[in-house]
């Protein structure tokens, strides 16, 4: 399935792009436990601190309306037509110690349809991003690489380049500047730290299936495999 998000911008203030990642993979695991049979939930403060290491209320409540902004436009496989998905979620209301979310029922509706949800491994939603900023990003890959992959020869075997394109926070090579690019420095281990601490949350370890890349070329081609601990 191809998709693409479309932001209210007048909202973008709200936004803090890994903690409103790890709220969005928490409450669509949430989803996923109930079997997609609720469309309302309870949320309390207790569960944003212990569950997502979220220290700061307000900063999950930005997420909520951050999200709330958001609409999702999706293509099924072999089909030329675009759909789209105005709201997430539909409202969420802060009480004394709780919120109350309230998806929409056309977001529920296309996760059955198309079966994009999964449950969040709950050791990856609460890890501390501050030190490992991209670590939540490669975990909800490695997790949907291996449920789209699961049984096939390639369910433990990821393409760096397809990681990297799901590292929204990790700089372009593009974008480096070219008298001094320093690609090892700003994206080669700043990516092996992080994959690194995400393997060890998922009771993985990993290493490249050739040899280590010496420079951007070689890897980007890279692939990593994954084996249990």
């Amino acid at each position: 399935m191809d998709y693409y998000l479309s932001l209210n911008n007048a909202n973008k203030q709200y936004d803090n792009p890994i903690n409103t990642f790890k709220v969005m993979l928490y409450l669509c695991s949430l989803l996923t436990e109930n079997g997609l049979n609720e469309n309302t939930y309870i949320i309390t403060c207790d569960e944003i601190h212990n569950k997502l290491s979220i220290g700061n209320i307000n900063a999950f409540k930005g997420s909520l309306h951050y999200i709330s902004s958001i609409s999702y436009g999706y293509k099924l496989y072999n089909q030329s037509k675009w759909y789209s998905v105005d709201n997430i979620i539909a409202s969420y209301t802060q009480f004394k110690g709780y919120f109350k979310v309230v998806f929409s029922d056309e977001f529920i509706n296309l996760l059955d349809r198309t079966k994009q949800f999964y449950q969040v491994n709950k050791s990856l939603l609460n890890s501390d991003v501050r030190y490992y900023r991209h670590s939540i990003f490669i975990g909800n890959y490695l997790l949907l690489h291996q449920r789209r992959n699961q049984g096939k020869h390639n369910e433990l075997v990821v393409s760096v380049k397809e990681l990297i394109k799901n590292c929204p926070l990790l700089p372009l090579y593009e974008d480096l500047p070219k008298e001094q690019r320093q690609v090892h420095r700003s994206i080669i281990k700043p990516f092996e730290t992080n994959l690194t601490f995400t393997c060890s949350l998922l009771g993985f370890m990993w290493h490249y299936v050739e040899s280590e890349p010496t420079n951007y070329i070689e890897f980007i081609r890279s692939k990593i495999v994954l084996e249990s601990r």
